[in-house]
């Protein structure tokens, strides 16, 4: 990996964005911008207790996740891209492309952001090279136990599960408490839930729709 070439690697890779993607790159960049902007208000990596809020949700939620693992973060790909960013690093360097969720937390630890999120496993060491906000060098990082499940297709299943039953779209969710006094936006766009038990069974529907195939990432 220390012989990537990566200022070569970096135009091919949005070269490729522009053959295969329809997406404003631009936008996409002050998107990024406007989210670092926001940074304080957001949940982060130190927020994150690896023997509290880490520990008890990985308890409530070890059928559906691996075991969490601390990611170096490689930030040389475009931010929120994270899933095309793996594929990319994939088709042209052979890397495996790993899928599951990212975990941040407050300041306080009180609220917990998950978000389902795309990495690269090199030479056995899982590296994220998808470019982070506020400058994150580490991420928490819980793979999916179903290996077939791919964050593309999980987000696609989520949306259409949310469409069609009104269940909350969970390819990024909250969990936390009302306690909470630490300034978070607490996103509209995102599932909130006060306890781990309900985000579970929740949870479980929508991979219960993808792997019966009861709910397509096409539907």
């Amino acid at each position: 990996m220390s012989q990537i070439n990566w200022k070569q690697t970096i135009s091919e890779c949005e070269e490729w964005y522009e053959q295969n993607l329809n997406i404003d790159l631009d936008k996409v960049k002050q998107n990024v911008i406007d989210w670092n902007d926001g940074s304080d208000e957001a949940t982060n990596t130190n927020g994150v207790n690896p023997k509290r809020n880490l520990k008890l949700f990985h308890n409530k939620t070890k059928d559906i996740f691996c075991s969490p693992v601390k990611v170096k973060i490689e930030p040389k790909l475009q931010p929120l891209m994270c899933w095309h960013n793996s594929k990319f690093m994939n088709e042209k360097f052979g890397y495996e492309i790993v899928d599951g969720i990212n975990f941040t937390a407050c300041k306080c630890g009180r609220l917990v952001c998950g978000e389902v999120h795309s990495i690269n496993k090199v030479n056995g060491k899982y590296i994220d090279f998808t470019r982070d906000f506020n400058n994150e060098k580490y991420k928490w990082f819980l793979q999916f136990k179903n290996k077939d499940i791919s964050a593309q297709e999980f987000n696609g299943v989520s949306q259409n599960v949310a469409k069609t039953f009104g269940l909350p779209d969970l390819a990024l969710f909250n969990i936390g408490s009302d306690k909470c006094s630490c300034p978070n936006e607490w996103s509209l766009d995102s599932a909130i839930f006060y306890d781990y038990e309900n985000f579970n069974k929740e949870f479980k529907k929508v991979i219960g729709c993808l792997e019966s195939g009861l709910i397509t990432f096409n539907d």
